[in-house]
């Protein structure tokens, strides 16, 4: 076998984060042409639980942060989606990432920074030289910050060989809601061989890496999947027989959250693609994440129809197929205050193979019979 091996670019970080990716045990299947990562913007292509998904990695040196202080640093976005020279592509996501030489450490920043910026397409980020150090100690650190931008924005801190299990979980870390345990959380790093940055030189093609993921990749261990619906529909007398302790609860409390982020996460995407797809990219790129800065909005994401007319998006997700989900008090009075302007999309199967119901004026529709609500336990099912 003729091998070809990846060669490092001396002016980004590109090659430290593919060493992460080896670190952690993950496996090289294709590299570039020739083995030539770029400066910045490398495309890498993740495949995992039965998946593959496509990032853009966008990695800025960890500076002086230029104002004097001696404990602080920053990094400088330097190109965003504001001033033009930066768009969205298509089925790629973002990932915005510092990295500090001195420490090894990697920041994880809001990728809605690069919905920022003016003509001047300065995003720059400004954190702390002790979150670095707490950083460089083994875990995920998340540090929570006042923002301009977002009021409360979360950075998070990690050594190389953590940066799948950050690009995973990235959703709920910024969403202010992960706390350990996520996909790829049990990684260890491992000297990497030489030979882990090589291919066969036939798999030395196009213009991105694709890594698969260690064979004996695990999460936390998940709930019973009856227990957790329970949950998820609020129906929590279904637990009466099981004798569930307070740890067991707040467990499938936590992962029911991480699979809402989750779901509100593929919801921002297909949006995205919705109006992408309709040559509606400008409108693509002014989607909120609503439930991120208000969580009394009564919907999560603030979209769009192709006429630019709104859409509010109430996300209720689902590990399992079931079409059952709890709406508020408050969602039910947004949901009649705005008519057809409101949706519900219900995300099933938000972990293995995410499958999106999207329900136009909930209101409307239990009023045609389509949706049943109970009075009580404002427990509403899609028929």
């Amino acid at each position: 076998m003729t091998s070809i091996s990846l060669s490092p670019n001396s002016r980004g970080y590109t090659y430290a984060a593919i060493k992460g990716f080896l670190d952690g045990g993950w496996t090289l299947r294709t590299i570039p042409d020739r083995g030539h990562l770029l400066q910045n913007r490398q495309l890498v292509q993740l495949t995992y639980s039965g998946r593959a998904e496509l990032f853009r990695l966008m990695i800025y040196t960890v500076s002086e942060s230029g104002r004097g202080r001696s404990f602080e640093r920053r990094i400088q976005i330097t190109s965003t989606y504001a001033g033009g020279r930066l768009r969205p592509e298509e089925n790629v996501e973002d990932v915005v990432l510092g990295y500090d030489p001195v420490t090894g450490v990697f920041v994880g920043f809001d990728a809605r920074r690069l919905h920022h910026g003016g003509p001047t397409e300065n995003a720059s980020a400004f954190i702390d030289v002790e979150e670095l150090r707490l950083g460089s100690e083994g875990q995920i650190v998340i540090s929570p910050r006042s923002s301009e931008l977002f009021g409360l924005e979360y950075h998070a801190f990690f050594r190389p060989h953590r940066l799948a299990e950050y690009i995973v979980n990235r959703s709920l870390i910024h969403f202010g809601a992960y706390s350990g345990g996520g996909q790829f959380s049990n990684t260890h790093e491992s000297m990497a061989s030489v030979g882990s940055f090589q291919v066969d030189r036939s798999e030395s093609r196009g213009a991105t890496v694709v890594l698969v993921e260690p064979a004996d990749a695990s999460s936390e261990i998940e709930p019973d999947r009856h227990d957790l619906e329970s949950v998820e529909t609020g129906q929590i007398e279904r637990l009466r027989s099981r004798k569930v302790t307070p740890e067991q609860l707040e467990m499938m409390l936590r992962v029911a959250a991480r699979n809402g982020a989750t779901g509100e996460f593929e919801v921002m995407k297909d949006e995205r693609k919705r109006l992408m797809r309709a040559g509606q990219g400008n409108l693509a790129r002014k989607i909120r994440w609503t439930s991120k800065e208000n969580v009394a909005a009564g919907f999560d994401i603030s979209s769009f129809e192709v006429d630019g007319s709104p859409r509010l998006i109430e996300v209720k997700s689902s590990s399992s197929e079931t079409r059952q989900f709890i709406i508020s008090r408050n969602e039910w009075m947004v949901a009649q205050a705005k008519g057809e302007q409101y949706w519900i999309y219900l995300v099933t199967n938000v972990n293995s193979n995410p499958q999106i119901v999207r329900l136009q004026n909930p209101v409307r529709l239990e009023r045609e019979g389509q949706l049943v609500r109970t009075a009580n336990e404002w427990i509403v099912r899609s028929k």
